[in-house]
């Protein structure tokens, strides 16, 4: 029994030993293991300025703004002036003839297009005259569109002076009361007969071939607007 007491013993202390020993262990710092290059004195400012590079790199750079500089040409001379001058004055008359030359250009052509615009009324207006009755039956008999006559104003626009330059012509005097007489009777529809018999007084044997023009130039100016030859409003 005392011998299995001393055993207990003995081995309670093995035991304290152990773990007193663990844990000195683990509170003991461990050092670093420390390097055995040793660098010279180069070496270490070689690399004390590879690291400031890098620590440049890094940084952001600051972008300068450009500065504009005037710029001063230099002064011309007199004769740099006026050879500038001429260039410029030979410039300009370039350009005004070629505005005048083109300007004639569209003249002819405004010209041209009047001229053929010419000829087709007048084509027009034959084609139109032929469709006029020559004899005088038919003629006299031909229906009138008073309302075309009347909104064109046919009678007091163009019918007038005919009448006018017509009595003038054959009495050799502007009658105005002779002239006033036809125009009434025309704008009153009187047939064409009626005022021949009424102008014997006063033209005698002419009277017919004076009725007989009028009538044909009354039809041929309202087929004119009824052909849109001539634009009314």
């Amino acid at each position: 029994r005392i011998q299995a007491e001393e055993e207990e013993k003995k081995r309670k202390e093995r035991e304290e030993r152990k773990a007193f020993t663990q844990v000195e262990v683990e509170s003991t710092p461990v050092a670093e293991p420390q390097s055995n290059i040793v660098l010279t004195t180069n070496e270490e400012e070689s690399v004390v300025q590879e690291s400031k590079r890098f620590e440049v790199e890094d940084t952001p750079m600051e972008v300068e703004e450009t500065k504009k500089v005037p710029v001063e040409l230099p002064a011309l001379d007199e004769s740099t002036k006026d050879a500038l001058n001429k260039i410029e004055e030979g410039v300009q008359m370039k350009l005004q003839k070629d505005e005048e030359s083109q300007s004639n250009a569209q003249r002819i052509l405004a010209n041209i297009d009047k001229d053929e615009e010419i000829k087709r009324q007048v084509q027009m207006a034959k084609r139109i005259y032929e469709e006029v009755p020559i004899r005088k039956n038919e003629l006299y008999r031909y229906p009138l569109n008073w309302d075309t006559i009347e909104r064109a104003e046919i009678i007091e626009k163009r019918l007038r002076p005919w009448v006018a330059k017509q009595i003038t012509d054959y009495l050799g005097v502007e009658e105005t009361r002779v002239i006033k007489l036809i125009v009434k009777n025309v704008a009153k529809k009187h047939p064409p007969q009626e005022i021949e018999d009424k102008l014997e007084t006063f033209l005698q044997a002419e009277a017919e071939v004076f009725v007989k023009r009028m009538w044909k130039f009354l039809v041929f100016e309202q087929l004119k607007v009824e052909r849109g030859l001539v634009k009314t409003e």
